[in-house]
């Protein structure tokens, strides 16, 4: 609840603890997942925001407050207005917000339920979407529900053996529950 129900306190999350160390155990892993990263030695928040953000999409964001207000300015890319961007993007942000916000205050175990987090993106941005997904789970709960075959088969391919992917498929009134893994996936049961 840290971020609303709805979603409606990222951006001031995001603003208030930018500056803030994320954990030792996870920039062991993003040092060796990453080890040629420009950031590989500075554990903020926001840098590593900005990292998966780029990485995903190939854009960069800042934000910064409006002095007197409890406003921000949130910029994609180079001079590029938020409403000049892509609606995937604003759906993005706060994903990645929220997943590495749950590290960063580390209240084990922390759950992240995600709807649809492919929306209006790219399929290569959704393929990088899992690798961030499969880079979170080491550190939170991660539980998503998608229509994506390229979210799925980018995690299945990666062969995580903790990951469970669930199938439903209702006919008429019936509905059925497939579990797959990495070695039995199908689209289609």
């Amino acid at each position: 609840y840290l971020f609303g129900t709805n979603g409606e306190a990222v951006v001031d999350f995001f603003y208030k603890h930018q500056e803030d160390f994320l954990c030792q155990d996870y920039m062991k892993k993003f040092k060796k997942t990453f080890p040629t990263s420009n950031i590989i030695e500075n554990s903020k928040f926001i840098e590593h925001v900005r990292f998966w953000m780029e990485y995903i999409t190939g854009e960069t964001i800042a934000i910064d407050s409006i002095q007197y207000t409890n406003q921000y300015i949130l910029r994609f890319g180079t001079n590029i207005r938020p409403v000049n961007t892509g609606s995937g993007y604003s759906f993005l942000l706060p994903m990645i917000v929220v997943c590495l916000g749950a590290i960063l205050v580390g209240d084990s175990p922390s759950t992240v339920i995600l709807e649809n987090p492919e929306i209006y993106l790219h399929p290569e941005a959704q393929k990088k979407l899992s690798d961030f997904f499969v880079f979170c789970k080491s550190f939170i709960q991660l539980i998503v529900e998608t229509h994506s075959e390229h979210l799925l088969k980018n995690i299945l391919d990666k062969k995580q053996r903790k990951t469970k992917v669930f199938v439903v498929k209702k006919t008429n009134n019936n509905t059925k529950c497939y579990s797959f893994t990495h070695k039995n996936f199908k689209t289609y049961p």
